[in-house]
This record gives structure tokens, sequence and C-alpha cells, in this order.
């Protein structure tokens, strides 16, 4: 998930300017990801809500 470039171009993962229509956003919304937190008992924490805000303002600031 560090490479966003190459995330903005995977419309099937991040819809610029649109979080709500996103998979990533809607993903970590219903906490299934990341998935190494939510999906396998690693005992990591998930991201603070400053992260998960971080990560909607970035799909908004992004143009299709």
């Amino acid at each position: 998930m560090l490479q966003l470039e190459q995330l903005v171009w995977q419309d099937r993962l991040v819809h610029g300017g649109n979080p709500d229509g996103s998979r990533l956003w809607t993903h970590m919304m219903r906490r299934l990801m990341p998935h190494d937190v939510y999906q396998e008992p690693s005992g990591r924490s998930g991201p603070e809500p400053e992260e998960i805000l971080a990560v909607r303002d970035w799909i908004e600031a992004e143009q299709p």
C-alpha cells in the first residue's frame, strides 16, 4: 500500500476524488484493510484515526 502512485492507476482500488467509491477506503472503514491487522491474528494495532483520515484526504485530492 505504500506505492501510492500505482494505487491511483488501479481503478478497482482507488477512484481519485471519490473516497466513498474507492475500494481502498471502504475496506478500511469496514476493517477489512490492512489485511495483516484485521484478517490475520498478528497482534498488530490498526491505523490511528488520523492515518485513516489522511487516506481519505489523499483519495479526495487525487484527480482521475
